[in-house]
């Protein structure tokens, strides 16, 4: 054989051969953001609710089975949240994103406080727009509530809180 046509059956070997290799993927799908739901939990003190511990849900996108830093462990989507306080259960509904090291999120509260706290006596029901951020452990919150029974003569009530988690 000739070596011009050695070189010629060489140069299709090889080019047939890398074409019948499978693609290769860029990233492994244990490194990319799958769908699901992320708990997240909190403890701290909140006004008018009082001592608080809470347990919610992000249902969205959540973090890959693998991630690169803790940044990288976010969740982000609807926020489910429940609170159990000493003046009254808390429930709320919103959106957040959430990682270890930053969380922030917007939401809609329902508070019913079965003892009296400040102007609001007991069996009152407060609704309102809240939002949240926590920087590492540390957890804020802020917002305004308005009672739904009884006297709609009512100012509206700031809400804030201080804790750990989200």
């Amino acid at each position: 054989m000739k070596p011009s046509a050695r070189i010629a059956v060489l140069w299709l070997s090889v080019a047939s051969s890398t074409t019948a290799l499978p693609a290769q993927q860029s990233e492994p799908d244990d490194w990319k953001p799958r769908h699901g739901a992320s708990h997240v939990l909190g403890l701290g003190y909140q006004a008018p609710d009082g001592p608080v511990v809470s347990a919610g849900l992000i249902i969205g996108t959540k973090p890959a089975k693998r991630n690169k830093c803790a940044f990288g462990a976010t969740s982000s989507g609807l926020l489910l949240q429940g609170h159990v306080a000493l003046n009254g259960p808390k429930v709320s509904i919103g959106a957040a994103r959430y990682n270890p090291g930053l969380g922030y999120g917007a939401k809609v509260s329902v508070l019913h406080l079965w003892r009296a706290a400040g102007e609001s006596p007991s069996g009152s029901t407060l609704v309102g727009p809240e939002v949240e951020a926590s920087l590492y452990l540390l957890r804020l919150n802020a917002g305004v509530l308005w009672r739904v029974d009884g006297s709609s003569a009512d100012s509206p009530r700031f809400t804030w809180g201080l804790g750990m988690g989200f």
